[in-house]
C-alpha cells in the first residue's frame, strides 16, 4: 500500500473548497428564486401602499450639457389610498433659489414582486408663480411595506432624484 504523498494535499485542498463554494452558492441561489415574488415570498399589491410616509428626497438637475445647475434636498409627506392615487406635500431647499414650498398629486401602479412606479404633477406654492413639474419614479417597497426606495427624473428641471419614504 502507498503512503499517501503530502504534495497532492494543496490540489485536494484546493477542489474541496471550489466544490463546497460553488454548493453554497447553488444554496444561495435556489433561496433567491424563491423569493422572486417579492420581499421573502410576499406578493404586493396597490394596496400594500396605503396611508402616510415622511418623505425625504435629493437630487440635483442637470445643464444640457450634463454638468449640475442646482442640488436639492426635500422632506414631506404623501398619502397613498391603496387604490392607485397618492398625493402630498414638500418642503425644499437648493442651491439656488433657496426655499420652495408645494403640493403634488398622481397616480402609482404596484407589481407583485413589490417594485413600481409612481406619475407626479409637482406644483409650487411658495414661491407663486412657477410652472408645474412632471415626475416619474420608479420605486420598491421594503421592510413589508413600511419603507420605499424610489429614484426618478422630473422632466422640466432635467434632475436626476432619489428619495425614501417611511411609513409614519
Amino acid at each position: 500500500m502507498r503512503a499517501f504523498r503530502p504534495k497532492y494535499i494543496l490540489p485536494l485542498a484546493a477542489v474541496i473548497a471550489l466544490s463546497a463554494s460553488t454548493l453554497g452558492w447553488i444554496a444561495v441561489a435556489n433561496g433567491q428564486e424563491r423569493q422572486l415574488g417579492g420581499e421573502r415570498g410576499r406578493t404586493c399589491t396597490l394596496a400594500s401602499l396605503h396611508g402616510n410616509y415622511g418623505n425625504q428626497l435629493s437630487g440635483v438637475a442637470l445643464q444640457p450639457n450634463g454638468m449640475t445647475a442646482l442640488r436639492f434636498e426635500a422632506n414631506g409627506v404623501e398619502i397613498f389610498d391603496g387604490a392607485g392615487q397618492t398625493h402630498g406635500t414638500f418642503t425644499n431647499q437648493n442651491s439656488q433659489f433657496g426655499s420652495l414650498a408645494g403640493t403634488f398629486a398622481g397616480t402609482y401602479t404596484v407589481m407583485p414582486d413589490c417594485t413600481g412606479s409612481k406619475q407626479l404633477t409637482v406644483s409650487v406654492t411658495h414661491p407663486a408663480g412657477v410652472p408645474a413639474a412632471h415626475a416619474v419614479y420608479d420605486f420598491v417597497i421594503v421592510a413589508e411595506g413600511r419603507e420605499v426606495l424610489y429614484h426618478g427624473t422630473t422632466t422640466e428641471l432635467n434632475s436626476v432624484e432619489q428619495g425614501r419614504l417611511v411609513r409614519q
